[in-house]
């Protein structure tokens, strides 16, 4: 039979105090173990090309590298022959596994953008890395795009020009939504402001479910457990994942959330253009309740569960906490070498 909270707490306080250190002692491990299992399972670190999302992220990556390449100041000539290979390598791999299709074409717009500078910058065909394999992979594709593009400043600076520091301190999390239904067109527009996220070497595995159905909302709010009190007036909710197969090794094992975490804020802020509230729900919870969540909502076992978003319309009037904020010099610090013998404190 499945315990209340309100039962778990009660437990857990009539423990004796060696026992509540055994008891989260398990926890967290359990917590670690699944994390691990998980990121060994489908990350790309030990078969990069167990999936096609797996191979599409190395084919990213390797193609952003050509790309930041392409936009450096001053790029030398020849630039990249490793990365060049291996993208070819896998480039070709992909293609005869899974077709033509946009990662295919974002690669082979780099490659393309690749071949040409390097003949502005006077290099005949065989001394340009892998040329040939690159010719035949572009003449055998109906669709190529990407690499870089020019920007005049004005066209940069223009959008931001009526931002002002209101629209960041005039956002407050919110806990009362009025009735009034949530249009698609709305957080398909806060999506979009997502999908410009940075992401580590542009591998864009963040994923946004959105439902405003009633029953749907209860649900995942009872698993989350953290909307007692407003849970019954959201009118709309979002769950933010990204998917382990976008990293690989031990460097980037924490990255999931890194950029599921920036992905979450400019979703958030995107709704906020709108004239939406929300509310950042954390998901805290065990490896039980990853469980329990992803088989309740489809939601693959290859991705972590970020947060969750309720957001809504607001009322003409209503309250949200006030979350005052600490002093900006405990936040805004001056980056300093350590030296040896320095005290690395305050």
């Amino acid at each position: 039979m499945e315990l209340s909270p309100q039962t778990k707490s009660r437990i857990k306080r009539l423990l004796p105090k060696p026992a509540m250190f055994l008891f989260r002692h398990a926890t967290l491990r359990s917590a670690y173990r699944q994390d691990r299992r998980r990121y060994m399972r489908y990350s790309s670190s030990l078969q990069p090309e167990s999936s096609q999302e797996n191979l599409a992220a190395w084919i990213t990556m390797l193609y952003h590298n050509i790309e930041k390449g392409l936009s450096l100041p001053a790029p030398r000539p020849g630039f990249g022959r490793e990365a060049v290979g291996r993208l070819a390598d896998y480039l070709d791999r992909y293609i005869i596994r899974f077709g033509h299709d946009e990662i295919s074409a974002y690669a082979l717009g780099a490659l393309d953008g690749y071949v040409r500078f390097n003949q502005r910058s006077g290099l005949n065909v065989d001394e340009i890395p892998e040329y040939d394999r690159i010719a035949a992979l572009l003449s055998s594709s109906p669709d190529v795009r990407g690499g870089t593009k020019e920007i005049a400043r004005e066209d940069f600076l223009r959008p931001s020009r009526d931002v002002s520091l209101d629209f960041f301190s005039g956002r407050s999390s919110v806990r009362q939504f009025d009735d009034r239904p949530v249009g698609q067109e709305d957080y398909e527009f806060a999506a979009r402001a997502a999908q410009k996220t940075p992401a580590v070497c542009n591998r864009q595995f963040s994923r946004i479910y959105v439902t405003t159905e009633r029953d749907a909302i209860a649900k995942a709010l009872t698993i989350q457990g953290g909307a007692r009190g407003f849970a019954e007036n959201v009118p709309a909710l979002a769950v933010i994942t990204t998917s382990t197969r976008a990293y690989w090794n031990a460097g980037e094992r924490m990255q999931p959330w890194t950029d599921g975490g920036m992905f979450a804020m400019s979703f958030v802020l995107g709704l906020h253009a709108r004239g939406l509230g929300s509310v950042c729900l954390n998901w805290s919870k065990t490896a039980k309740d990853d469980e329990v969540f992803q088989s309740a909502f489809a939601i693959q076992a290859d991705e972590v569960i970020v947060m969750l978003v309720a957001f809504g319309h607001v009322p003409d009037n209503f309250e949200v906490a006030l979350s005052p904020r600490i002093p900006l010099d405990q936040t805004l610090r001056t980056l300093r070498p350590h030296h040896d013998g320095a005290n690395s404190g305050r």
